[in-house]
C-alpha cells in the first residue's frame, strides 16, 4: 500500500514538479542502462583479447577494383558455362 500512498502523493504535485521527478527518474534509469551496457560490452572485449590467439596479423594487398571487377566478371561468365540451357522448356 505504500507504493499506492506514493503514487497518489505524486499525482497530487504540481505539473512542473511532476516533470522535474520525470526527467530526473528517466536520467538515472538510462545511466544505469547505458552504464551497464559499457560493462558488459568491455567484459565481451576483455574475454575475447584473452582468447584471441598470439599470432602476427597477415595482410594481404587489397586488389584494385579493376581486378575485382574482372574477377567478378569471370566468375559469371564461368557460371554461364555450367548451366544446360537443353533443360529449359519453352510453353508452346
Amino acid at each position: 500500500m505504500d507504493f499506492i500512498r506514493s503514487i497518489q502523493n505524486l499525482q497530487q504535485k504540481p505539473p512542473h514538479i511532476r516533470k522535474r521527478i520525470l526527467v530526473v527518474s528517466v536520467v538515472v534509469c538510462m545511466g544505469l542502462i547505458v552504464a551497464s551496457w559499457l560493462m558488459i560490452t568491455n567484459r565481451r572485449i576483455d574475454s575475447i583479447a584473452l582468447n584471441a590467439p598470439n599470432k602476427k596479423a597477415e595482410t594481404k594487398e587489397s586488389a584494385s577494383p579493376f581486378n575485382m571487377l574482372k574477377e567478378i566478371i569471370v566468375d559469371t561468365v564461368e557460371g554461364f558455362g555450367n548451366i544446360d540451357f537443353n533443360s529449359f522448356t519453352h510453353g508452346k
